[in-house]
Protein backbone atom coordinates (compact mmCIF):
# COMPACT_ATOMS: atom_id res chain seq x y z
CA UNK A 1 0.00 0.00 0.00
CA UNK A 2 1.35 3.46 -1.06
CA UNK A 3 0.31 6.97 0.73
CA UNK A 4 0.62 9.32 -1.97
CA UNK A 5 0.64 12.76 -0.56
CA UNK A 6 2.44 16.20 0.08
CA UNK A 7 3.23 17.83 3.11
CA UNK A 8 0.87 20.74 2.94
CA UNK A 9 -2.03 18.69 2.38
CA UNK A 10 -4.90 19.02 4.59
CA UNK A 11 -6.60 15.81 3.89
CA UNK A 12 -3.10 13.73 3.62
CA UNK A 13 -3.01 14.83 7.37
CA UNK A 14 -6.43 13.00 8.21
CA UNK A 15 -5.89 9.92 6.22
CA UNK A 16 -2.42 9.54 7.70
CA UNK A 17 -4.16 9.69 11.12
CA UNK A 18 -6.53 7.20 10.10
CA UNK A 19 -3.86 4.87 8.39
CA UNK A 20 -1.63 5.02 11.67
CA UNK A 21 -5.26 3.69 13.64
CA UNK A 22 -5.55 0.86 11.23
CA UNK A 23 -2.56 -0.46 9.80
CA UNK A 24 -1.57 -2.16 12.92
CA UNK A 25 -3.98 -4.78 12.20
CA UNK A 26 -2.53 -5.31 8.81
CA UNK A 27 1.20 -4.59 8.85
CA UNK A 28 2.05 -6.94 12.01
CA UNK A 29 1.16 -10.27 13.69
CA UNK A 30 -0.84 -9.02 16.46
CA UNK A 31 -4.10 -10.27 15.34
CA UNK A 32 -3.11 -13.61 14.45
CA UNK A 33 -6.36 -15.37 15.38
CA UNK A 34 -8.36 -12.93 13.54
CA UNK A 35 -6.21 -13.42 10.19
CA UNK A 36 -4.84 -10.44 10.22
CA UNK A 37 -0.80 -11.27 10.23
CA UNK A 38 1.21 -9.08 7.66
CA UNK A 39 -1.23 -9.34 4.80
CA UNK A 40 0.89 -5.61 3.61
CA UNK A 41 3.63 -3.26 3.40
CA UNK A 42 3.19 0.03 3.85
CA UNK A 43 5.13 2.82 2.80
CA UNK A 44 4.32 6.75 1.12
CA UNK A 45 5.61 8.74 -1.61
CA UNK A 46 5.50 12.37 -1.11
CA UNK A 47 4.27 14.04 -4.62
CA UNK A 48 5.99 16.96 -4.11
CA UNK A 49 10.07 14.69 -3.68
CA UNK A 50 11.64 15.08 -7.36
CA UNK A 51 13.53 12.33 -6.75
CA UNK A 52 11.10 10.01 -6.00
CA UNK A 53 8.56 11.03 -8.36
CA UNK A 54 10.44 9.83 -11.58
CA UNK A 55 10.96 6.00 -10.97
CA UNK A 56 7.16 6.41 -9.39
CA UNK A 57 5.15 7.85 -12.26
CA UNK A 58 6.93 5.79 -15.05
CA UNK A 59 5.67 2.61 -13.14
CA UNK A 60 2.07 4.06 -13.63
CA UNK A 61 2.31 4.98 -17.14
CA UNK A 62 4.05 1.64 -17.51
CA UNK A 63 0.29 0.30 -16.34
CA UNK A 64 -1.43 3.53 -17.35
CA UNK A 65 -2.42 4.55 -13.74
CA UNK A 66 -3.30 7.94 -13.70
CA UNK A 67 -4.48 10.17 -10.48
CA UNK A 68 -4.84 13.83 -10.24
CA UNK A 69 -6.16 14.42 -6.54
CA UNK A 70 -4.17 13.90 -3.40
CA UNK A 71 -4.51 11.43 -1.14
CA UNK A 72 -4.85 9.00 -2.88
CA UNK A 73 -4.27 5.43 -1.49
CA UNK A 74 -2.66 2.77 -4.07
CA UNK A 75 -1.92 -0.84 -3.79
CA UNK A 76 -0.47 -3.16 -6.05
CA UNK A 77 0.34 -6.77 -5.75
CA UNK A 78 3.59 -8.08 -6.90
CA UNK A 79 4.90 -4.80 -8.54
CA UNK A 80 1.34 -4.54 -10.41
CA UNK A 81 -1.16 -1.91 -9.43
CA UNK A 82 -4.32 -3.34 -8.35
CA UNK A 83 -6.48 -1.07 -7.02
CA UNK A 84 -6.63 3.06 -6.08
CA UNK A 85 -8.49 5.23 -4.13
CA UNK A 86 -8.65 8.92 -3.67
CA UNK A 87 -9.62 12.14 -1.87
CA UNK A 88 -10.88 12.15 1.57
CA UNK A 89 -12.12 9.02 3.48
CA UNK A 90 -13.05 7.69 7.11
CA UNK A 91 -11.11 4.77 8.48
CA UNK A 92 -14.23 2.82 7.84
CA UNK A 93 -13.79 3.12 3.97
CA UNK A 94 -10.17 3.13 4.34
CA UNK A 95 -10.38 -0.63 6.03
CA UNK A 96 -13.57 -1.25 3.22
CA UNK A 97 -11.16 -0.55 0.45
CA UNK A 98 -8.54 -2.80 2.06
CA UNK A 99 -10.75 -5.26 2.67
CA UNK A 100 -12.32 -5.86 -0.70
CA UNK A 101 -8.97 -5.40 -1.95
CA UNK A 102 -6.31 -7.46 -0.50
CA UNK A 103 -6.00 -11.35 -0.77
CA UNK A 104 -7.66 -13.09 1.84
CA UNK A 105 -5.23 -15.08 4.44
CA UNK A 106 -6.77 -18.21 3.72
CA UNK A 107 -6.33 -17.41 -0.31
CA UNK A 108 -3.30 -19.69 -1.37
CA UNK A 109 -2.49 -17.74 -4.38
CA UNK A 110 -4.32 -14.46 -5.33
CA UNK A 111 -3.89 -13.32 -9.39
CA UNK A 112 -5.92 -10.23 -10.43
CA UNK A 113 -7.63 -10.93 -13.65
CA UNK A 114 -8.44 -7.15 -14.32
CA UNK A 115 -6.86 -3.95 -12.60
CA UNK A 116 -9.66 -2.53 -10.46
CA UNK A 117 -10.02 1.16 -10.44
CA UNK A 118 -12.26 2.55 -7.45
CA UNK A 119 -14.34 5.42 -7.36
CA UNK A 120 -12.92 9.03 -6.32
CA UNK A 121 -11.40 10.82 -9.19
CA UNK A 122 -9.97 8.09 -11.38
Amino acid sequence: LIDCYTSNCGPCKLIEKSLTKILPKYTTNTYPEEGYAERLIFCKWNANSKDESELFMNIMREYDYTFRKLPTLLLFYEGVPIAMRSGMATDIQIERFLEENLPKPWESLFVPTTLRRNAGGV
